[in-house]
């Protein structure tokens, strides 16, 4: 495999899992403030330690299966 297909999978497979994710955390951001005003406390805090570890998680998994694609492809 040629390293410009390579990146050019990288990238494919990059935009196909954060994309999603990217738009999962703005619905979430939004759906917060709406709850936060309503509870009249902050929950930032939270939102933040949560997001950040899902991140982890979800970057975590995407280098895994992009270890796997690659190998398959080879």
């Amino acid at each position: 495999m040629q390293k410009d297909d390579r990146m050019s999978f990288i990238i494919q497979l990059g935009v196909l899992f954060f994309i999603p994710f990217v738009v999962a955390v703005i619905n979430t951001i939004l759906g917060l403030m709406i709850l936060q005003d309503k509870l009249f406390t902050s929950i930032t805090e939270y939102t933040v330690i949560i997001i950040t570890g899902f991140f982890v998680l979800h970057l975590l998994y995407f280098l895994f299966i992009r270890s796997k694609y690659i190998q398959a492809l080879l």
